[in-house]
């Protein structure tokens, strides 16, 4: 990485350090957290893996319908993704619901940087109705 891009890089997270120590909006500290950790990745040693394609697994979990849909809704997020990137797509297995919902779908992502641009990429979504 080049000095003027570590620069910027350290300036930035310097900026959301600061940032959090002069709001109490706890929100704002975690997408703050959240900016500091990806800027802090961008300065590490490049990942070995980085290049590799990926299989991706969206399970809806407790929600019934709600959570289904938004399983469907995240697939087509994640898909058109893929097709902006100019990755190849292959939907491996699919568990749709009648409603246009997905109980489960596993994928196969294929192209240049699947793994960087989505190995951070996991966890729970909650589903809730306000």
């Amino acid at each position: 990485m080049e000095d003027n891009n570590k620069q910027k890089i350290l300036k930035q997270i310097r900026d959301t350090h600061e940032m959090i120590n002069t709001t109490d909006d706890k929100d704002l500290k975690q997408m703050a957290q959240e900016e500091i950790q990806y800027l802090t990745s961008l300065l590490l040693k490049k990942d070995p893996n980085d290049n590799k394609n990926i299989i991706m697994e969206i399970r809806s979990g407790a929600g019934g319908n709600e959570a289904e849909l938004f399983a469907a809704q995240l697939w087509k997020m994640y898909a058109r993704y893929s097709e902006i990137k100019g990755w190849k797509v292959s939907v491996l297995d699919t568990n749709k619901t009648s409603i246009g919902g997905i109980k489960s779908l596993t994928a196969q992502i294929k192209g240049n940087n699947v793994y960087k641009n989505l190995k951070y990429e996991s966890g729970v979504h909650r589903v809730q109705r306000v």
